[in-house]
């Protein structure tokens, strides 16, 4: 069962103005938050985002947003304590944040990070604004600065530009860092019929930003593309169809600056169709050459005999497949949706082609007012083309389901079923030769296979007499079994039951 050495918490919440909060804790608890949905990655090269879910950072979030994210609260881990304030004065919105990030066990074993963020924007008229983005971090002789300036502009109800520059510098005792940019940029044209768009995204190899969220570094993207919608009459069919084509082409930095050709190229033809009775279905296709990066496989090796021997100088990968989703019509009680993707992409594992099996399922069922079942199922395959063995997948069913018994007495279970499976690794493309990771201490590891079946529940009942007055008791186990959906070699890995106690006080 898990303790904690600090049972006490406080919340502070204070109106500056009709439309500006202040909102301060000490050592919050979020015991209570619903854990996140496990998420299977399609390209492992990006990272994947995690929202935001704790009450206290979601107060007011919306003042923190910009066209990339440079603050994601998340980055806060487990703040000791944090002030906050968010709100608008005129034309002008603000999002100021401070904390210390805890990574020490306790308040009286603190190691605590020194973290702030700022957000403002200024609104020139409804839609347009200029503003900009402060965020650093101090930990020890460590520290992180982020700094960017912002900007959109519409024009005619048609033409929209946004764009977004800056830059970080990452300091420590052993590294004075360099200036680093970044930057995004965007323009749109858009009618009832036609849209076009270009955009390009851009980070420096050192970009970091210490307290906001890049999917992946070291990478310049530039893509264009076009849009034709075509509707139909009233009471037809087919009530939109959507024809649609966006290309794409992405460097690694410093490539791009020294005007050499891109590591990869995308292209995606998408069409789309709304039927009568609110059916949706969407389908993209993608034809792509993935460059073979030497820095992402440098620690890859592989074994001929009793040489190790460098994996590099490998193809681009050409892919090609499509993805299709079907939209279920928006009913009283019932909505979802369904996923199903197939075709040529690259095995990352190995370097090497592979084929993709896609699904992903999400159903939601309100049989009355008081009852909510929400579920999800993501799976993916990637095979050998050559011999049709499995190369990696992984399996995602969750199931969420609230009760709302009474006005104030409220009943919640997620369960969620994470397996995930990795075949030992060969140079598949070539001789089949297994393929090592070079360690720090200059040794070799085979790559061998790995499987992992976790298990995850979570218990909630919360008692709300009067708002900001909560009773919360829970309980959260992890556990894990050798085969997937066998259900007889269950090992109990951890969990934790709680009490948390809320009270307002009204000044």
């Amino acid at each position: 069962t898990s303790q904690t050495e600090d049972p006490l918490g406080i919340n502070i919440r204070y109106g500056l103005s009709s439309n500006t909060v202040l909102n301060a804790t000490l050592n919050p608890d979020f015991s209570q938050i619903e854990a996140d949905v496990a998420q299977i990655s399609y390209e492992p090269r990006r990272a994947l985002f995690y929202p935001e879910k704790r009450p206290f950072f979601l107060d007011g979030i919306e003042f923190f947003s910009s066209p990339t994210r440079l603050i994601h609260t998340r980055k806060i881990v487990n703040p000791i304590a944090s002030t906050k304030i968010t709100g608008k004065i005129g034309a002008n919105s603000i999002g100021v944040i401070s904390a210390a990030d805890n990574s020490g066990p306790s308040i009286s074993k603190m190691d605590a990070a020194v973290v702030n963020a700022l957000r403002f924007k200024r609104d020139y008229s409804e839609q347009n604004h200029m503003g900009i983005v402060y965020t650093d971090k101090t930990d020890n002789d460590w520290s992180n600065r982020v700094f960017a300036v912002d900007g959109k502009l519409i024009l005619n109800n048609k033409y929209s530009f946004q764009g977004q520059g800056g830059f970080s510098v990452t300091n420590s005792t052993d590294n004075t860092g360099i200036l680093a940019p970044m930057w995004n940029v965007s323009a749109n044209s858009s009618t009832r019929e036609w849209s076009h768009s270009f955009s390009s995204t851009a980070f420096h190899s050192e970009f970091n930003p210490a307290l906001g969220f890049i999917s992946i570094g070291d990478y310049v993207t530039v893509a264009a593309g076009t849009r034709r919608t075509f509707y139909g009459s009233k009471g037809k069919t087919i009530e939109k169809f959507t024809l649609g084509y966006r290309h794409t082409h992405n460097w690694n930095y410093d490539p791009f600056v020294k005007g050499e050709k891109p590591l990869d190229w995308r292209s995606y033809p998408t069409f789309s169709f709304n039927f009568k009775g609110g059916w949706g279905l969407n389908t993209f296709i993608w034809y792509e050459s993935f460059g073979f990066s030497e820095k992402t496989y440098q620690s890859y090796y592989i074994k001929d005999g009793s040489d190790y021997k460098r994996f590099t100088g490998r193809d681009a990968l050409i892919n090609l497949g499509f993805m299709t989703t079907l939209q279920f019509p928006q009913l009283d009680s019932f909505s979802g949706s369904l996923k199903i993707g197939y075709g040529r992409d690259p095995n990352y594992e190995e370097w090497a082609p592979g084929d993709i099996e896609l699904i992903e399922m999400k159903m939601l069922w309100n049989p009355s007012d008081q009852l909510r079942v929400n579920f999800r199922l993501n799976q993916q395959k990637n095979k050998r083309p050559t011999d049709g063995t499995l190369v990696s997948s992984g399996t995602v069913p969750r199931l969420k389901v609230e009760y709302q018994l009474t006005k104030s007495l409220f009943l919640r279970f997620v369960g969620q079923y994470n397996s995930s499976y990795r075949d030992s690794l060969r140079d598949s493309s070539r001789d089949g030769l297994p393929i090592y990771v070079k360690n720090s201490d200059e040794t070799f590891t085979r790559l061998d296979r790995k499987e992992s079946n976790n298990i995850q529940t979570d218990f909630l009942f919360s008692y709300r007499p009067t708002p900001g007055t909560l009773v919360f008791i829970g309980y959260g186990a992890a556990l894990s079994e050798p085969e997937q959906y066998r259900f007889r070699s269950v090992q109990r890995q951890s969990d934790g039951f709680f009490i948390k106690l809320s009270y307002l006080y009204r000044l």
